[in-house]
């Protein structure tokens, strides 16, 4: 999940892909949007509008190594995970941390606050809202 800031005058769509291209070399059409999922506001300040495309190609990532520390695909079926989400109290009492299976891990919020959206408004055509989903304190940088 390629992420910034936006350019002048961009939008969310037009900056997502010119994100994915320079962090994963791959390119994208505006017309392979799908949509946005909520906005999410990171423990940091940051305010995150994940955009959803879809294309029929079959894509090879070239991650920058200045900005990528690791990527792969991950099969949309595989966020079916039995164990998934995983929920677990916030140790500071705030709203509880949520948890998603991916590539063999347990993935934190902000990521997996994104990853259940997509799922379950994807798989299962259920829309729910991600805003209140606990992040651990170390998501503040």
């Amino acid at each position: 999940m390629p992420g910034g800031n936006l350019e002048p005058g961009e939008d969310a769509i037009a900056g997502a892909i010119r994100e994915t291209s320079e962090e994963l070399g791959v390119a994208i059409a505006p017309e392979e949007a799908l949509g946005m999922l909520d906005d999410f506001e990171t423990l940091g300040g940051h305010v995150v509008t994940p955009v959803v495309f879809w294309t029929d190609e079959t894509l090879s990532l070239s991650p920058d190594p200045t900005e990528v520390d690791r990527a792969w695909f991950e099969p949309v079926a595989r966020l079916d995970h039995p164990g998934s989400p995983m929920s677990e109290e916030h140790p500071d009492g705030g709203e509880p941390i949520l948890r998603m299976f991916a590539d063999d891990n347990w993935i934190n919020p902000p990521t997996a606050a994104w990853l259940y959206q997509f799922r379950e408004v994807g798989l299962y055509g259920r829309l729910i809202r991600v805003s209140r989903i606990g992040q651990p304190e170390w998501t503040a940088r």
